[in-house]
């Protein structure tokens, strides 16, 4: 296996080997650092390298792949990425969410309650800001567009805070509001009307 970084010289080959056809992965080739995973020199899967602790987001992965396979990837790049602990991959497709959650501890899951959709697809600054629920400071990133909150990096798991920064949240006008929360309250969030957007994994022997 090897990794090679996608640009416009290989991303028509990694589409044509994937059988995908993305205008969107076309337009943000150069913006955005996607990587792209061979095996016997065709490509099987595509990640975004994110800043934060060791952290990917997988975005594409072959059909072709069966669950074993997968798994054999996940662990090439655990020993080629790692710079400090272990490497924390972010996936979007409930089968490998499925495939992770057997044999990975989840980090962290990202739930998302969609308000109105936008066809906008400019980029706003997310700017830090602070709601005021039940003498509670709690931080948040927001823009004209989009709330997200990290619930789990606060220490916040109480269903009532959260149910009242729900609704703090629902007066403001966005398109989107997302928590960053513990697999514990998956399903709380769910009945709220959140939906799950990924999930985490920490890859490590457990």
């Amino acid at each position: 296996m090897k990794i090679e970084k996608l640009t416009r010289d290989n991303i028509e080959e990694f589409m044509r080997d994937l059988g995908v056809s993305d205008s969107k992965l076309e337009k943000e080739i150069n913006k955005l650092e996607y990587y792209g995973v061979k095996e016997e020199d065709k490509f099987y899967m595509a990640f975004i390298v994110l800043s934060e602790d060791d952290r990917i987001a997988i975005q594409f992965v072959s059909d072709k792949l069966s669950d074993s396979e997968f798994l054999e990837f996940i662990n090439y790049l655990n020993n080629s990425l790692v710079v400090n602990n272990h490497l924390i991959v972010q996936v979007y497709d409930e089968k490998y969410m499925n495939i992770l959650s057997d044999n990975y501890r989840c980090k962290d899951v990202c739930v998302t309650l969609i308000k109105k959709n936008s066809s906008d697809d400019i980029s706003v600054p997310l700017k830090e800001q602070y709601a005021e629920i039940d003498m509670l400071n709690i931080r948040y990133l927001g823009s004209n567009d989009k709330i997200i909150c990290n619930l789990l990096r606060q220490n916040i798991q109480d269903e009532n805070i959260i149910t009242m920064l729900h609704n703090y949240f629902k007066t403001i006008d966005v398109n989107s509001i997302s928590f960053i929360i513990p697999l514990t309250l998956l399903e709380f969030m769910e009945k709220l009307g959140y939906s799950c957007f990924y999930e985490s994994y920490v890859i490590e022997n457990i």
